[in-house]
C-alpha cells in the first residue's frame, strides 16, 4: 500500500487543476468582466446579476473585478454557460 503525505497530495491535486486548466483555457489566469461577458455571449449586466447570486465570483484587484480561469471552469462544468 502506497501512502503520501497531505502536502504531496496538494501538490498533486493543483499540478493536475493546472494542466486541466492550461487545457480548457490556455493563456489565461484570470478575465475582466468584459472578457467574461464576451467569452459566455452575455451582457455586462448578466455577470453583475451571476455575481450577486454568488454563481460567479470575483476578486477585486486595484478597482477591476477579476475572475479566475478556475472558476469559470467549474461554472461551465456545473452546467453555466
Amino acid at each position: 500500500m502506497m501512502t503520501c503525505s497531505l502536502t504531496d497530495l496538494q501538490i498533486a491535486i493543483g499540478e493536475a487543476v493546472r494542466a486541466a486548466l492550461s487545457e480548457a483555457l490556455p493563456g489565461k489566469d484570470f478575465f475582466t468582466r468584459q472578457e467574461v461577458a464576451e467569452k459566455y455571449n452575455i451582457s455586462l449586466g448578466t455577470v453583475h446579476n451571476w455575481m450577486n447570486s454568488g454563481k460567479l465570483r470575483g476578486t477585486r484587484v486595484g478597482g477591476r473585478t477579476l475572475f479566475s480561469a478556475l472558476c469559470l471552469h467549474i461554472l461551465q462544468r456545473l452546467g453555466g454557460k
